[in-house]
């Protein structure tokens, strides 16, 4: 388990680097509604998300910790990960370094003492069912899992679309707001590299647990 880097209270950046729209949406409807005079200060990168390969996302995040910012958080959706047998490959090797720096092997690599990954597999939305259920079933993308969303009655019109997640009353709100994300967060699903591809996951929890800890 990656351990969180207790911020300083001056001086302290926080970038979170996300590899789709879809999650950019969802933390500005977070950031309205969960500690907004806190999450108001955290920049997204990038500004307009897009899906990129697993090796471009690990070297943003270097590139933002080696520019200054005190804590980078990288969330990566696997539905296109799981797929590639190339992309798996690639992030396996990134998510040994990543290990290797939280078991105090900071010799290589010492940037990611300043990052904090976060999974979903397949893709965001199995983090919303878990506002509703606890479940470790596995679907393999988005598709897969629309029926199982769509069949929850505050989400039966989603869609990945801008005008939905800003529509009202927004995916914060329609997620149960914060009692609905008090019940994720107890329902999370730690990653596991050895069940990625046969268990469905979220450990967006803490990045929640990073937002707590927070004083900017």
């Amino acid at each position: 388990m990656a351990r969180i880097i207790k911020p300083r209270k001056s001086n302290f950046t926080v970038v979170v680097i996300i590899d789709g729209e879809d999650e950019k949406w969802y933390l500005e409807k977070v950031k309205e509604h969960y500690r907004p005079d806190i999450l108001r200060k955290i920049k997204v990168e990038p500004a307009l998300a897009q899906k990129k390969k697993v090796a471009e996302l690990f070297v943003e995040a270097e590139k933002q910790v080696k520019a200054g910012s005190s804590k980078v958080v990288l969330i990566v959706d696997f539905d296109d990960i799981g797929k590639s047998d190339k992309e798996l490959s690639e992030f396996k090797k990134w998510y040994a370094w990543y290990q290797n720096v939280n078991n105090g092997n900071t010799k290589k690599h010492a940037w990611m003492e300043h990052l904090e990954l976060i999974v979903n597999s397949p893709c965001i939305e199995f983090w919303y069912l878990l506002h509703f259920r606890k479940t470790t079933k596995y679907y393999p993308n988005f598709q897969s899992m629309h029926h199982d969303l769509t069949a929850i009655p505050m989400l039966s019109d989603y869609e990945k679309t801008n005008i939905y997640y800003m529509k009202r009353p927004n995916i914060f709100l329609r997620l149960g707001g914060d009692d609905g994300l008090k019940q994720a967060r107890k329902n999370a699903i730690p990653f596991n590299i050895e069940y990625c591809q046969n268990q469905g996951i979220s450990e967006r929890n803490r990045l929640f647990d990073f937002f707590d800890s927070l004083k900017l």
